[in-house]
């Protein structure tokens, strides 16, 4: 224990540790989860409600050819590559190969559509009005009205699909089209569906999300996700430049006392392991407190769940925060040098650009930061519940293994049977 409060003071008050937590509450306020952006509120007859994904291929087929020649026509095609955003705007031999793929799609010749698109794109082009109708509430805010209870007046579609265009063909041309503008877009096979064919959801799926989030989730459960999905993402990656900085001090400054043997490695290893999940953790911790007072304060001591955040924090950043942490230890101990915030900065850049464009929501299996991008939905998070804990438990069971392999690192170098310490090269050395 003694050894344990050493390290925690040690990097408590070390600058990485500050700027670490400065970052985590930085990105909470950027991302509205701090203070929260506004309580949920039970749904009202007559309002928006949001929409769902319809899964109907008649639905999502006409909606996304008519999003691709959009983008065709301005050229300037919106994707997500590696995580952020990127807009796309092809070169004319590309150009040239992105008609042929559109009209395989709708039947019309290429140098037509080449035509068209250019004209378009330099007048500016207009679409047609494809909304529901839109009317004032009882307290004089607009919404939009689900299409049984508006007048719908839709556009004549901008180009259809030519016959003979099966599901298959069309996500066959689809992936061609997301290749073409280097991935990451809506129209990957695996996007399409999340990303068009919407429907409204309607206004008795709202309240039963809504009595679902109270019942289950005491309004607290529903933010605590939320929160985690945000927090998740820079779990991912902060705490490697805690350990890894921790570790390259002792290499720098008390490397001798490390290798003496009056404390095992296995105590050393653990205790350093141990103080860095609790510090890592410890703003996220502080964040869920001052939020818990938040939502005390709009929906009632009475009706919410006073322990959320903590519940949530320790079962789904917890392993997060013990994988970034152990890759730091591992390859630093191991190299000597700060190659495990490389290694790590690999596994999370995969792991951000894993979950988009669509699809955020849900999105647990394989992830080092687990997606859940919506405040609610808590059916989708019970209907995979499953599946985030086989995934939690699998991302902690690394995290212990790589402890583990940290500690048969250290025992070996203090015996003096290991060194695989990367070379280190001095410029006044002629033979460096």
């Amino acid at each position: 224990m003694r050894l344990y409060l050493a390290e925690c003071r040690r990097i408590l008050f070390s600058l990485t540790w500050v700027v670490m937590a400065a970052v985590f509450v930085i990105f909470a306020v950027s991302q509205d989860v701090l203070p929260p952006s506004q309580p949920l509120q039970e749904p009202r007859p007559g309002g928006s409600y949001g929409g769902k994904a319809s899964g109907n291929p008649d639905l999502i087929m006409p909606e996304a050819l008519e999003s691709l020649y959009g983008e065709f026509s301005a050229n300037d095609y919106t994707t997500y590559p590696h995580g952020f955003i990127k807009t796309v705007r092809l070169k004319e031999k590309k150009r040239v190969q992105m008609a042929g793929i559109l009209s395989e799609l709708t039947g019309k010749p290429a140098d037509e559509l080449l035509k068209a698109g250019t004209d378009a794109s330099s007048q500016g082009m207009t679409f047609p009005y494809r909304g529901d109708e839109l009317v004032p509430d009882e307290d004089g805010e607009v919404v939009i009205l689900p299409p049984e209870a508006a007048s719908m007046s839709w556009g004549e579609p901008i180009v259809s699909l030519a016959q003979g265009v099966t599901w298959d063909l069309f996500q066959e041309l689809m992936g061609e089209a997301d290749r073409l503008v280097g991935g990451g877009s809506s129209y990957a096979a695996e996007s399409l569906s999340s990303s068009f064919g919407m429907i409204p959801r309607t206004y008795e799926e709202a309240v039963a999300d809504y009595r679902l989030i109270v019942s289950h989730d005491r309004f607290t459960g529903a933010h605590a996700r939320l929160f985690s999905d945000y927090m998740g993402c820079m779990m991912g990656l902060l705490p490697v430049f805690l350990s890894v900085g921790l570790a390259m001090r002792d290499t720098r400054e008390i490397r001798p006392a490390i290798y003496v043997r009056e404390v095992s490695s296995v105590h050393l290893v653990l205790a350093r392991f141990a103080a860095l999940v609790t510090l890592s953790l410890l703003p996220a911790l502080l964040m869920g407190a001052v939020l818990t007072g938040l939502h005390i304060e709009a929906y009632g001591a009475a009706s919410v769940d006073l322990l959320a955040y903590p519940k949530y924090i320790l079962a789904w950043l917890l392993p997060t925060a013990m994988a970034a942490i152990s890759v730091g230890l591992f390859f630093t101990t191991l190299t000597g040098t700060p190659a495990g915030v490389a290694v790590q900065l690999i596994w999370w850049f995969l792991d951000l650009n894993g979950g988009l464009p669509g699809g955020l929501t849900g999105n647990y299996a394989g992830r080092l930061s687990p997606r859940h991008n919506s405040l609610g939905a808590t059916q989708v998070y019970l209907d995979h519940f499953g599946e985030l804990v086989r995934n939690r438990a699998a991302i902690a069971l690394i995290a212990l293994i790589l402890v583990g392999l940290t500690i048969a690192v250290l025992e070996g170098k203090r015996r003096g049977k290991l060194d695989v310490s990367l070379p280190r090269f001095d410029k006044r050395d002629p033979k460096a």
